[in-house]
């Protein structure tokens, strides 16, 4: 599975307005139909085909799989379904629906969300009503969506940019390389291979121990601390430089794809070398502190998000 979501093809037959996107107003959400609680003691894992057309959810415990017919959606001018299209699918808490991009692509609020067109530019889609706008033009990474715009990198260049919605983007930091935005600070790995976290309120940098050039940031546990997968490895890195492993990537056995981080505790997806799908030992798996990591399911899915 991506770590870094692909530039999502747009159907020829779509339709492009050359308007920009604006942050909607508050009066243009509307009410959906709220997911049914969990039963005491249990919940839902949402997850995605691996081709990301579909998806539903995985119950915990037990690791039934409940496929979701509502999950079959697509981007603006394409057709839902279609395999190898979507660059993720979340499901959406704020308002009960399934958009089709990964989860850092959603805006906190989940009322918009973002995605690349082809040629890097940045676009952005209300999803109560599935209106959508340019936020940028092309030649950008989008790294994370808030509710009133997104960040973004420029291949090649050091720093990231924050484009608000409807207006030019700024450079925020002129620097360094960044993958992700979450808990209100930028990620990245910096030249001399050192996890470093940027603090959006004042600046702040602080590095978080070593990890390789090649190392991503594949996601952040319950108190924020960020996930880093290496070679089919993941670890927890901690403020103070040290690492816990979540998955030794071993035996030809590795992790890869996004984890979430939750109450429960870590989940992700561990495949057999070279990617092999249904390998004996695949699946999904949650990691806790206190038992390490335990299979659920055997399904071949991708994690999309915490367990609600």
């Amino acid at each position: 599975m991506r770590l870094t979501p692909s530039i999502a093809p747009e159907s020829s037959t779509a339709t492009p307005t050359p308007s920009a996107f604006y942050v909607p107003p508050a009066s243009s959400a509307r009410s959906f139909p709220a997911l049914p609680p969990a039963p005491p003691g249990s919940c839902r894992l949402p997850f995605s085909d691996i081709s990301e057309a579909r998806g539903g959810f995985i119950l915990y415990p037990g690791g039934q799989r409940l496929d979701d017919p509502a999950s079959v959606v697509a981007l603006p001018g394409n057709t839902p379904g279609t395999i190898g299209v979507n660059p993720g699918l979340t499901f959406d808490v704020a308002t009960g629906t399934w958009v089709p991009v990964p989860l850092q692509w959603l805006a906190p609020s989940g009322i918009t969300y973002a995605y690349m067109s082809a040629g890097g530019g940045i676009r952005a889609v209300t999803v109560s009503d599935g209106q959508s706008g340019e936020v940028a033009g092309g030649g950008w990474n989008l790294i994370g969506t808030l509710d009133d715009g997104v960040f973004a990198t420029k291949p090649g260049a050091p720093g990231v940019w924050f484009i608000p919605f409807g207006q030019d983007p700024y450079q925020w930091v002129d620097h360094g390389g960044w993958q992700r935005y979450y808990g209100n600070a930028l990620w990245g790995v910096d030249s001399s291979e050192r996890l470093v976290r940027h603090e959006l309120g004042n600046g702040v940098e602080t590095t978080w121990g070593s990890v390789l050039s090649v190392s991503q940031i594949s996601g952040f546990d319950a108190a924020g601390e960020p996930v880093v997968y290496t070679g089919g490895q993941q670890a927890i890195h901690h403020a103070d430089g040290s690492t816990t492993t979540v998955w030794p990537g071993t035996n030809g056995l590795t992790s890869s794809g996004y984890v979430f981080g939750d109450s429960y505790g870590i989940w992700f997806e561990v495949d057999g070398s070279s990617g092999l799908v249904g390998a004996p030992g695949s699946g999904i798996y949650l990691w806790t502190q206190s038992g390490g990591a335990s299979l659920v399911t055997r399904e071949p899915v991708h994690p999309m998000g915490p367990c609600i």
